[in-house]
């Protein structure tokens, strides 16, 4: 298993700030923002038009499920979506049940605020302050002569200066080629879901909950000890010729809803690989958002919680740890392994296909609460 894991689930929401032209421009560039290039606009909802042919099989393919729980109460409904930050324009991720659980949100909760001038200047204020070695040093000194060959002949395949790559700290390496792969493969950072809903709930006036901050985020990176952050730069760079593939299927598994594929491709090499970098940016955080939304559930209303896919996933996921704190949050949605009693997922998980999953009516799930008109 390659070290992508890393790629998809620790670039976190701030992968697609990264601005990695302002990064890779020098040490020590001018970090000033394009404010009106900053700008997201609301997207309007996508229509599913009945097709035929290859163009009925191109959107079908551009159409995605995303995974996504559901936990509701006398008078409260929150729905958790797993998202993928980065994504290539065009995809549909507005499926009939998270269409319908954006219309009704009362506020919608992120990992982090990234899309405002503010927020950009930030990141990049951050990137130049903590994420380049002290003048005149090179990153592959640090690294072993395979490594630093390996690393040189990334940033060409991608593009990138060396030059400028060589001044970097392993974090900020290991950003920049982790988003710059997923870009050369067509992905857009402004196309992520969480620029679409942060761009579509501004203009509905929706209430915004942000997790953590810009700072707290690239924190999770600055303070890594420095043998950790190094492992992680080494790991990808040793596995980077399986990145390409496994990108694949984990955005096919994404699209899918997947969730044990998910944590498969995403976490399972994290969690035996690196643990340190695992405790700190997966499994720590998913706790602190578990006691949150938790907390949560005392406030009537319907919430929409959107964070990435890697967190909701696996025994550590926020669903597991609601879980083991006596709060069930049910598979929501059409996807794949959405809404299978439990007793059926581990006959599947088994090899044994000759029962059929039971169906939505099945699971005897609460009713959803009334909608009301969001605008």
């Amino acid at each position: 298993m390659s070290k992508l894991s890393f790629g998809g689930a620790v670039c976190s929401v701030l992968a697609a700030a990264l601005l990695a032209s302002s990064a890779l421009a020098q040490a020590d560039p001018d970090p000033a923002i394009d404010a009106d290039a900053a700008t997201i606009d609301a997207p309007s909802k996508p229509a599913r038009k009945a097709g035929s042919g290859k163009s009925s099989e191109a959107a079908a393919a551009n159409v995605a499920t995303p995974p996504m729980w559901r936990i509701a109460d006398e008078d409260t409904e929150i729905v958790l979506l797993g998202t993928f930050h980065i994504l290539p324009p065009g995809i549909d991720w507005r499926s009939p049940e998270l269409g319908k659980a954006i219309d009704g949100a009362d506020a919608i909760w992120f990992e982090a605020e990234v899309d405002t001038p503010a927020a950009q200047a930030e990141t990049v204020k951050i990137l130049q302050s903590a994420g380049f070695l002290k003048k005149g040093a090179k990153l592959s000194a640090m690294l072993e002569e395979t490594e630093a060959a390996k690393l040189e002949e990334i940033s060409g395949a991608l593009g990138l200066p060396f030059a400028a790559v060589d001044g970097m700290r392993p974090w900020q390496a290991f950003l920049v080629l982790s988003v710059q792969l997923i870009q050369s493969k067509g992905f857009d950072p402004g196309s992520g879901l969480e620029n679409k809903l942060l761009g579509e709930g501004r203009a509905r006036g929706r209430e915004f909950v942000f997790l953590e901050t810009v700072q707290q985020q690239l924190g999770f990176f600055t303070n890594l000890a420095p043998a950790v952050e190094k492992s992680l730069l080494t790991l990808t760079l040793r596995d980077w010729d399986q990145q390409a593939e496994e990108f694949d299927q984990l955005f096919a598994a994404w699209k899918a809803g997947d969730a044990e594929a998910i944590d498969e491709i995403m976490n399972r090499a994290m969690r035996e690989e690196a643990p340190e970098v695992y405790d700190v940016l997966v499994k720590r955080r998913n706790e602190a958002w578990t006691a949150r939304i938790k907390a949560a559930l005392d406030q009537p209303g319907k919430k929409l919680i959107a964070v990435g896919a890697a967190h909701l996933v696996g025994s550590d996921g926020v669903p597991a740890l609601l879980a083991a704190e006596g709060v069930e949050a049910a598979r929501y949605g059409l996807a794949a392994n959405d809404n299978e009693a439990p007793a059926a997922k581990e006959k599947r998980k088994k090899g044994k296909k000759d029962e059929a999953a039971p169906s939505d009516d099945a699971l005897d799930l609460p009713e959803p609460i009334e909608e009301t008109d969001g605008d």
